[in-house]
């Protein structure tokens, strides 16, 4: 990019909690600045993954377009970050279980009694089971009811 002359860029990285991406992309911007040291790149650490972190990128492109530096947009994102939210419910424990998450026995019990984690992402960047409900109506509700604490609304103009 700093070879075809783009002095400006913004990378929004996947969570670190997840990903060691954000430590990468510094790393490559301190590597690219020894030759082009008038480049204005920036990389944020996103809090999150997937949806959320294309909310970001689209939130980032409307402030390119209304002519946003790249700081303000960086500070931007990273004062509404920790408003998006990922809420997971799992169905089937077994994956769970695959993935080191829960033990065979709970799995097992687990699946018997219909207990469904909710896994979200902490502020620290990493998925966790933040709670267990009994049942797929309780857990919906309960995401629901959780989607008030996280979501972009009027308080958030670019979202």
């Amino acid at each position: 990019m700093a070879e075809d002359g783009v002095v400006n860029a913004l990378h929004i990285a996947q969570s670190a909690g997840l990903s060691p991406t954000i430590d990468n992309a510094n790393k490559a911007i301190e590597i690219v600045k020894e030759k082009y040291p008038n480049i204005n790149y920036i990389a944020i650490e996103s809090s999150t993954t997937t949806v959320g972190e294309q909310m970001l990128v689209e939130i980032a492109m409307k402030m390119r377009d209304q002519g946003k530096t790249n700081k303000e947009t960086a500070d931007y994102l990273n004062s509404i970050k920790n408003n998006i939210q990922h809420f997971i419910i799992a169905d089937d424990l077994k994956y769970l279980c695959r993935g080191g998450r829960v033990s065979a026995a709970s799995a097992m019990f687990g699946s018997l009694l219909q207990i469904k984690p909710i896994i979200e992402f902490t502020r620290s960047g990493k998925l966790e089971v933040t709670r267990k409900i009994s049942g797929s109506n309780k857990a919906v509700r309960s995401v629901v009811d959780g989607f008030a604490n996280f979501t972009l609304n009027k308080e958030f103009p670019l979202a």
